[in-house]
């Protein structure tokens, strides 16, 4: 493979920077600011691993532990807390439980009041779209989790049957709502906590962020298997 040697080295000029801003921010307990470059000093960007943000360290602590629950259980509970992200939200609906226990009435009822009142309920992170759904997005993404609860067990059962990480992505595939890059976020999620065995080094599904990045490493435009061998490389 071919790829912009300069676009390579800044890559990972970048990708060492923005750690060192969280060992310096997090371990070390400096004072701003932690960084000279003029873009990471101003412009937000994600840490480089997941697993670091906020949002993920809150549902590995938070969510995952509950170890009298089933895999199926704690797996269906990491789902409906990637469709919001926010755990003050997630908090308020009523979780984490089991798949069985969620009210679903109720958790619509708190989503309205919450959103009526100002409060955000949806992160930014995830993008979903309507569907042709004319009434609030809180109600398609209930309805969604709704539906996902009644079959979760037997979407489970598929997902933990299959061979590989690029067959358990598919097996998740047909959860209402996910489609292929929250299928693939909730897919690491699992893995990452054990609640699947896959290595994630073995297969990727490039989202439309990768593949933007994919293609300012390369230097030109690359179609998603494209991507995905410069995420391999």
């Amino acid at each position: 493979m071919t790829l912009n040697t300069e676009r390579v080295a800044a890559f990972w000029r970048f990708v060492c920077e923005r750690h060192a801003i969280f060992v310096r921010r997090h371990l070390r307990n400096q004072e701003p600011p932690w960084t000279d470059d003029p873009i990471l000093r101003v412009v937000r960007f994600t840490n480089i691993y997941r697993d670091l943000d906020r949002v993920t360290r809150w549902l590995t602590v938070k969510v995952v532990p509950k170890l009298a629950w089933s895999a199926a259980d704690r797996a269906f509970n990491i789902l409906v807390y990637r469709r919001f992200c926010i755990p003050a939200v997630f908090d308020a609906i009523g979780g984490p439980r089991a798949v069985s226990e969620w009210d679903w009435r109720a958790v619509l009822e708190t989503l309205r009041v919450r959103q009526e009142s100002g409060e955000r309920i949806f992160t930014g992170a995830f993008m979903l779209t309507s569907a042709n759904w004319h009434r609030p997005k809180r109600e398609l993404v209930v309805h969604y989790l709704q539906d996902a609860a009644r079959t979760w067990a037997s979407t489970w059962k598929n997902a933990v049957a299959a061979p590989s990480l690029q067959f358990a992505h598919r097996a998740l595939l047909p959860v209402p709502g996910l489609g292929g890059f929250m299928a693939y976020e909730l897919l690491i999620d699992c893995c990452q906590t054990l609640l699947l065995p896959h290595s994630l080094d073995d297969w990727v599904f490039v989202g439309p962020g990768a593949q933007r990045g994919a293609e300012a490493v390369a230097g030109r435009p690359l179609t998603q298997g494209g991507a995905a061998d410069v995420v391999a490389w």
